[in-house]
């Protein structure tokens, strides 16, 4: 199930193996978990500061609310994101007109003013629905980020 978190007993697994120097991808492998799930993991472990043979000794409902990661954004952070996307088009639009220039390239200076932003697929699909304004459609009558 997308989003869920994993307990503490798959946390204290993916401490104890990166201790034992396995790589990302290995304790995903193990573990049956993805890449991204370890990593995501890893990043706020290696965030708390504590060293991993510490964190091994937590019991396991301290370890699991330590680390616990979530996925979902807030109604709040949703509605910014989809003001700062739909703000950055006009920018985009004029910016594409010249030699050279891609929605990558242009979508990494989207990521970098705005590192939450949406990854390069829904960058390209919202622009290619706020490009359509000449159709009829308008930015209040999409479905955005849903």
């Amino acid at each position: 199930m997308a989003n869920k978190s994993i307990g503490s007993v798959m946390i204290r697994e993916i401490i104890r193996m990166k201790d034992n120097g396995l790589s990302n991808n290995q304790i995903a492998k193990n573990l049956g978990k993805s890449r991204t799930t370890i990593i995501k993991y890893l990043g706020a472990i290696a965030a708390s500061g504590v060293c991993l043979k510490e964190l091994l000794e937590l019991k396991g409902e301290d370890l699991s609310e330590l680390f616990e990661v979530s996925n979902a954004l807030n109604p709040v952070s949703r509605e910014q994101i989809r003001k700062d996307l739909y703000s950055f088009f006009p920018y985009l639009e004029k910016e594409l007109k010249r030699v050279g220039v891609t929605r990558h390239i242009l979508w990494g200076e989207y990521k970098a003013k705005h590192p939450q932003g949406v990854m390069y697929s829904q960058f390209c699909e919202h622009y290619n629905k706020w490009n359509r304004k000449s159709e009829g459609y308008t930015v209040t009558s999409l479905n955005l980020l849903e």
